[in-house]
């Protein structure tokens, strides 16, 4: 994504190479998944004095996804369809 088109490890930017702007989620979905993330996290808190607490997986919609047995944030290419490579609105 943005960081392929950095100069080098130091995770900044180079201004002289092009940025595709287009695979960058929008600031309004990337929000939204937080929230997502954010209630998820408060409804196991509001749980915790249960002693066997019913919780969903976090993959439920909840701002995450399944990715080779790791659970990750939804973000970056998931954003855009649920899967890598997947366009924006598709």
């Amino acid at each position: 994504m943005l960081l392929d088109k950095g100069g080098g490890n130091d995770m900044k930017l180079d201004p002289k190479k092009n940025v595709d702007l287009t695979t960058v989620p929008s600031p309004r979905v990337c929000l939204q998944e937080h929230v997502k993330r954010v209630i998820y996290q408060v409804a196991i808190w509001k749980r915790s004095y249960i002693h066997n607490p019913v919780i969903p997986p976090p993959t439920d919609d909840s701002g995450w996804v399944m990715v080779e047995q790791n659970i990750e944030l939804k973000s970056g290419p998931y954003l855009a369809g649920g899967r890598p490579g997947a366009q924006p609105g598709a």
